[in-house]
């Protein structure tokens, strides 16, 4: 983003070109919301401030969240050659993995050399304050045939493990969060209408107690509203997903593909991207897959090599 901000020759208002940081911070910035903001302090919104809405405001804090642990993984001329190259990490230090290629020759017994070419996704976290003390290296080959088996069962076993997501636990906390903000209204409400008292010097609290108990509450009553958003939006994605997953295993019996070995890498990585939202190899080939629609599935070490 600062990038293409800078070839605009757009600046800051300061006149300085942009940076990573000085987008991260406007970002994180809850002005654009309404919301004044200093320390841990907040005021109570300022409609005329406000430029975006809370929903894609939280999207931005989720997404920046993520972005922590993520290390640019890089264009390798390899990624088009294995059938994780995306969502894939580091189950020991969180950070994404990326795609090398591991040369060996081995001497044979006529004295011929064979040279072998092997890919392999490796963590890069050479970090000094967090080292990773997880294995460094997995086989592509092995990895990828893993969980090729694991989408085949997914999507074809009359036991699938790719079922329609349990929506029970989203729906409790959805109405869990309905109820707070319901209680917490009332609260902000009722400090309101204690204003008019304290005014009138009838209240037993002061003036700048109840101030403080008022943006307390709009503060708390943002956050329910934004946490109710996102489980909003966390079902919404849910199903959504789970339609897309259906349709893609309708017409894969249709066009009567039974075998996803039979496909082209670059279809089995569609396919592998769609129903995959994060991948985590840990320590023995431990495989740890988070399902796009929300559940988890885990695989043993050594299930991958």
């Amino acid at each position: 983003m600062a990038v293409q901000l800078n070839s605009e020759g757009c600046c800051t208002k300061r006149g300085a070109q942009w940076n990573s940081a000085s987008i991260r911070n406007v970002l994180q910035n809850p002005i654009y919301t309404g919301v004044r903001q200093r320390g841990d302090i907040q005021t109570n919104r300022f409609i005329h401030l406000q430029i975006i809405e809370d929903k894609l405001f939280l999207m931005a804090q989720s997404r920046l969240e993520r972005s922590k642990l993520e290390a640019p993984i890089g264009d390798t001329k390899y990624r088009e050659n294995v059938l994780l190259s995306e969502h894939l990490f580091c189950m020991h230090c969180g950070k994404r993995m990326t795609v090398t290629r591991n040369i060996k020759t081995r001497i044979k017994k006529d004295g011929s050399k064979v040279t072998y070419h092997r890919l392999k996704y490796i963590c890069i976290n050479k970090s000094t304050l967090h080292p990773c003390d997880g294995q460094r290296s997995y086989s592509a080959e092995l990895i990828d045939a893993t969980v090729l088996k694991l989408l085949q069962t997914a999507l074809f076993s009359e036991s699938s493990s790719v079922t329609a997501p349990d929506t029970s636990s989203a729906r409790l906390q959805h109405e869990k969060l309905v109820q707070e903000i319901a209680q917490e209204q009332i609260s902000l409400e009722t400090l309101k209408a204690e204003v008019v008292q304290v005014l009138q010097g009838t209240s037993a609290f002061g003036s700048v107690l109840i101030r403080d108990l008022i943006q307390r509450s709009e503060s708390r009553l943002m956050t329910l509203n934004q946490e109710l958003l996102a489980v909003q939006e966390e079902q919404r994605s849910s199903k959504a997903q789970w339609g897309r997953i259906s349709e893609l295993r309708k017409t894969l019996i249709k066009t009567n593909v039974s075998k996803l070995n039979t496909l082209p890498l670059h279809q089995q990585r569609e396919i592998a991207n769609m129903l995959i939202s994060r991948i985590e190899l840990g320590q023995g080939g431990a495989i740890r897959v988070q399902w796009s629609y929300g559940d988890t599935a885990h695989l043993p070490a050594r299930a991958g090599g």
